[in-house]
């Protein structure tokens, strides 16, 4: 099977350094946890659905390829589905492949899972393009009680100069944006990182007095919000600076497919995903149907290599 893999660089905001110490900080707080239980980060606790995130498997670390291999689980409260007992809570970690539905002192509900690879300056993931970095990086901070950057790494070979960029055109197609009726829960609210959709009906309410009769609903099926972001062309370009600027705007976008990239020769437009660096790679699968797991790890830490030298090489 095939797997699509994205590739961040994690932000190293001293100088003095040569990259961030987010690597072996993470490595220093999986080493002290004594249990996956105390790795479980509960979302919100407001939430009556109570899902948590867990670093539930972590490789141990390879002096060859200095890079840590890990799987982060979402669960939820439950004794449905395929689930996970307080045996395997206990374990210092567990594999996708000792989850048990079998288990009757089930504790939580596996919902999805992804893995992530992780050296001194990049991460890869396997996390869908359809949801932000922004959700491992939340945990990740968490768990190490800091707070790190990770943004995404711009194919910078898709645009011949990042300073060429005129500008990015965000659409939020507002018919997909759910709002909650009487009945649901506001925690439930679809909304996208930007919330353009919500701000579009609001201003538009204030603008047309006939409006105010119309539901949001009515008004979803008329209406896209749009921004564009327009940029001056820069006095010197620096491409790593250039970088960082892009890979912050991209970041907070769940949909890449719905960000364009327009150049100031006016004929190139490029989608968002066609410039943040991905990877494709073969993973083969076991008897019984799941991925191999090792074969993940492989072309991670391939692809992290890939990265550290093309890193090394334009220094």
């Amino acid at each position: 099977m095939n797997m699509n893999l994205r590739a961040f660089f994690i932000h190293n905001p001293e100088l003095d350094k040569a990259s961030s110490d987010l690597f072996h900080k993470l490595q220093e707080s999986l080493k002290k946890s004594k249990s996956a239980n105390e790795r479980r980060m509960e979302l919100n606790s407001d939430d009556p659905s109570k899902e948590e995130d867990l670093l539930s498997y972590f490789s141990d670390p390879d002096d060859v390829s200095s890079a840590q291999f890990c799987t982060m689980l979402r669960l939820a409260p439950g004794k449905d589905a395929q689930h996970i007992s307080n045996k395997l809570f206990n374990k210092d970690r567990f594999l996708i492949s000792d989850l048990d539905s079998t288990e009757l002192d089930a504790e939580a509900i596996y919902k999805n899972h992804y893995y992530f690879n992780i050296s001194n300056s990049f991460l890869v993931t396997n996390l869908p393009g359809n949801t932000t970095i922004l959700r491992l990086q939340t945990y990740i901070n968490w768990l190490t009680n800091a707070l790190y950057q990770i943004n995404p790494v711009i194919e910078a070979k898709k645009i011949q100069q990042l300073a060429d960029i005129k500008n990015i055109t965000i659409i939020d197609p507002i018919s997909n944006v759910i709002y909650p009726t009487s009945s649901e829960n506001e925690s439930e609210t679809k909304k996208s990182v930007f919330d353009l959709a919500k701000y579009t009906l609001d201003s538009i309410r204030k603008m047309l007095t006939d409006a105010g009769s119309l539901t949001d609903h009515e008004l979803s099926q008329m209406i896209s919000a749009k921004l564009i972001i327009e940029f001056a062309k820069p006095k010197k370009a620096d491409s790593e600076e250039m970088q960082r600027a892009y890979s912050a705007l991209l970041k907070p976008v769940a949909d890449l497919d719905h960000l364009s990239i327009r150049t100031r020769d006016n004929k190139t437009i490029t989608k968002g995903t066609d410039i943040q660096r991905r990877k494709s790679v073969k993973i083969d699968l076991t008897e019984s149907g799941r991925i191999n797991e090792q074969t993940v790890q492989q072309q991670m830490a391939l692809f992290l290599l890939e990265l550290e030298n093309e890193k090394k090489a334009a220094s």
